[in-house]
């Protein structure tokens, strides 16, 4: 790096400054993308076995329309006052633009199809749309047809393709907001001939259904943000779950709104401080995975959304704090007091843009060059601290803080 890394390792190690919930992942199967970017035509998943593919490959029109960005940078509202990473996508428009959806899971017909799914979605659209349409879910292999399910932009409410009404129809009028944020919980039973649609974790319509979800194992695909006719608009996604199973009213209903960190609690600790886009276009993200008890000394800290094949390591404190661009670095640290560095567990981001390591709890590393031993009840915060390029120069990057709370 060409900036002085000197003075941000002596900042790392003697700055002292002041220092939703979610419902869990409800099966193995789950899938969920918050949009962080993507991989040639493969958009990046937060966990989960689901493939959401650009439908005509990396260099289609579909990503050339669509963007991965943070609601900062297109100038849309912030979630609830903190920033998201995005897809600006559409209008996808002819039949051949959106993405594909092919399940992966372990649960269906024989391998055919989740007969029983759920999907859920948190979106905006402007308050000055006037397009009357935006498909959400088509399950027809060769998008042929109408979408099962549409919002209605100028009603506030859904065109279900699966209504006991001839040819579908009008439902849930008045359920959603343009100009807002939105969180949509679509319940689909295919052995039950039932449907349902919660939004913002209130009931919204029930309803019939004849579809299901065509699965992995097959040639068929599933389709997201596209239609025969292109009923199509343009907007933003937040955040994306297939679910292979039926979800609760109970549980649609604690899903509440739209949530910046995301949709399912899948990972351990708290996501604070906002980062700086990195050379992606969107920030990097904290996630930690495996135990927060200390006698299991099972905890991964990880990062995604990072460059590809650039390399980094973890930093951690017990407090948090917020110092832009130190040292020259294109990122904020989040992090204050005395700060240790995992620097002998230094990673590649390599073509995931992820990189995580095993953190034994009872050798932390110590600002001193010594080790601590972490303690129930103890607060940890961590970051990762990456390499990056801009403009051809070379820099650096922080992701945003994680604080976890170990018992």
């Amino acid at each position: 790096m060409q900036h002085d890394l000197a003075l941000v390792a002596a900042l790392l190690a003697t700055l002292c400054l002041p220092a939703t919930a979610q419902v869990p992942v409800p099966s193995t199967d789950t899938t969920e993308w918050n949009f962080t970017g993507l991989t040639g035509d493969l958009v990046h998943s937060a966990y989960g076995p689901a493939e959401l593919r650009a439908a005509d490959g990396s260099a289609g029109q579909t990503l050339m329309l669509d963007s991965f960005t943070t609601t900062s940078m297109a100038g849309i509202p912030l979630i609830n006052g903190v920033d998201a990473t995005v897809l600006q996508f559409g209008p996808h428009c002819p039949n051949t633009l959106g993405y594909t959806l092919r399940p992966q899971t372990q649960v269906g017909n024989g391998g055919v199809g989740l007969l029983e799914f759920s999907l859920v979605f948190d979106f905006y659209l402007d308050a000055n749309n006037t397009d009357a349409y935006q498909a959400i879910l088509q399950t027809n292999d060769t998008n042929s047809n109408d979408a099962e399910l549409h919002l209605e932009l100028q009603t506030g409410g859904f065109w279900n393709d699966q209504n006991a009404n001839a040819g579908g129809g009008s439902i849930g009028q008045g359920t959603w907001m343009l100009g807002r944020w939105n969180r949509v919980v679509f319940v689909n039973d295919y052995t039950g001939n039932f449907s349902a649609g919660y939004v913002n974790g209130v009931l919204a319509f029930t309803d019939n259904s004849y579809t299901y979800c065509y699965n992995g194992d097959q040639a068929e695909k599933n389709w997201i943000l596209a239609d025969q006719n292109c009923d199509c608009t343009s907007g933003w996604i937040a955040n994306l779950a297939l679910v292979d199973r039926l979800l609760t009213p109970q549980e649609a209903a604690a899903l509440g709104g739209a949530d910046a960190g995301g949709i399912f609690a899948a990972t351990l600790g708290t996501n604070y401080c906002a980062a700086n886009p990195n050379s992606t276009g969107a920030p990097g993200r904290m996630e930690a995975t495996g135990s927060d008890v200390v006698a299991n000394d099972d905890f991964h800290p990880a990062a995604v959304g990072l460059p590809n094949n650039a390399f980094g390591f973890f930093i951690a404190s017990r407090a948090q704090g917020f110092v832009q661009n130190p040292g020259g670095s294109a990122g904020n640290l989040c992090l204050a007091g005395p700060i240790g560095r995992f620097q002998m567990q230094i990673q590649n981001s390599g073509a995931a843009g992820r990189i995580t390591i095993h953190a034994a709890l009872a050798s932390f590393p110590h600002p001193s060059g010594g080790v601590v031993a972490v303690q129930p009840g103890d607060t940890w915060n961590f970051q990762a601290w990456h390499r990056d390029a801009v403009g051809g120069g070379a820099t650096s990057n922080f992701t945003d803080g994680l604080s976890v709370l170990f018992r």
